[in-house]
């Protein structure tokens, strides 16, 4: 399906010269541009695309649990530029439109560039791990043993082939920006890009996380209050060392929330900063082999415990709060000193695909202080 190419649709009188095969362009309303999905497929995906979540919610679970990998990603991408394509052929004939319609499904031209953004980062970040398959594919032994070197596991990888995939996923952020400048969550999204494009640069990321709060200077609603409470708390732990203040005022919002589990993180890294010696960067402090306990500030309150082995496996639990439901993973992890990023990809309870990622911002002793892809905040304490 992914390889079937547009068929010509009509909108009114106008030709629209654009409609993946089993879409029809109906008509145009305004700014949206209405389609009849006739093929199962197609509609699959677009809604696979509508229900994707671009932003961490409320009642989200994090880490393992809140990590599973969306599958078909290419596929999914495939349908995204589909539907971009309907919304160019549409303009270039004069039409304002900047959204489709089917049915109950609504998907702005941001909400697509966007998406497909998320995508793309995802499989950037799937190259690690594709890697160290390789590496250990080459190094089986003849008795079927893994002979595995550690330093070895991620030998030959592209970095230059990484980055521009990443670099890909932020042009789509930013002319996703383009088209709205104060959209925050884009805005967010360009900033957590910022972090692993430029690790040993937080002055551009910092610049994004102070326009978001500009912007919501005055929040509407709690999804926007939540949206700039993490922007404070990102532009407090980017800093070096960390912005007491700004972890102050990030703290006052997540109460004012009622995210105990954010006051929670805000606390202990608050804590940190006032023993002696202070909290610092954690350079070469951080090495990841071992067995670690872990607190996440989801709203659950979920813990984990993750034994790191030296040959770049792993093998982890996690629950989701003192009396909730435990589940177990395995898999394969790799860090990036430059980033100062660990990465873990594996199965969770034999059959359900997760991948996640958390920086390393500060150290205090054994402890580590981070901040997840996924936009919550971890505490790694040395087992």
């Amino acid at each position: 399906m992914a390889n079937q190419n547009f068929n010509t649709g009509k909108v009114g009188r106008d030709v629209v010269g654009a409609g993946a095969s089993g879409v029809i362009a109906s008509e145009i309303k305004g700014n949206v541009i209405q389609l009849v999905i006739n093929s199962p497929e197609v509609a699959e995906r677009l809604g696979i695309l509508d229900r994707m979540s671009t932003e961490v919610s409320e009642n989200q679970a994090a880490g393992m649990e809140g990590s599973a990998t969306t599958q078909n990603s290419e596929q999914l991408q495939q349908s995204i530029n589909d539907m971009l394509e309907i919304i160019r052929s549409s303009r270039s004939k004069g039409n304002a439109v900047d959204e489709i319609q089917a049915g109950k499904l609504h998907l702005s031209r941001v909400d697509l560039l966007l998406k497909k953004a998320i995508l793309l980062k995802s499989d950037a970040e799937q190259m690690y791990f594709d890697q160290m398959a390789k590496n250990r594919s080459s190094t089986t032994g003849t008795s079927g043993q893994q002979q595995v070197d550690p330093d070895r596991l991620m030998a030959g990888f592209d970095e230059k082939a990484q980055i521009a995939k990443l670099r890909e996923a932020y042009n789509l952020l930013e002319e996703a920006n383009r088209i709205d400048p104060a959209n925050t969550e884009v805005l967010l999204h360009m900033a957590q890009l910022l972090m692993e494009l430029t690790p040993d640069d937080p002055t551009d990321e910092q610049k994004l996380l102070r326009r978001i709060q500009n912007l919501l200077s005055s929040p509407k609603n709690d999804e926007e209050r939540f949206r700039l409470a993490r922007a404070t708390f990102l532009l407090a732990t980017t800093s070096q060392p960390m912005h007491a203040t700004l972890l102050h005022d990030a703290r006052a919002m997540f109460e004012k929330l009622g995210r105990h589990e954010w006051i929670r993180q805000c606390d202990e890294l608050l804590n940190s900063l006032s023993k002696q010696p202070a909290a610092s960067s954690p350079g070469q402090g951080f090495q990841p082999a071992g067995q670690w306990n872990v607190q996440i500030s989801d709203f659950l309150g979920s813990t984990m415990y993750m034994h790191l082995h030296a040959n770049g496996y792993f093998e982890a639990t996690q629950q989701a709060g003192p009396w909730g439901m435990t589940v177990q993973a395995s898999g394969q992890w790799v860090f990036t000193p430059q980033q100062q990023l660990l990465q873990m990809q594996g199965m969770i309870n034999g059959f359900q695909p997760f991948m996640m990622g958390i920086y390393i911002q500060s150290q205090q002793g054994n402890t580590f202080y981070a901040t997840g892809m996924d936009g919550f905040a971890y505490t790694l304490i040395k087992a």
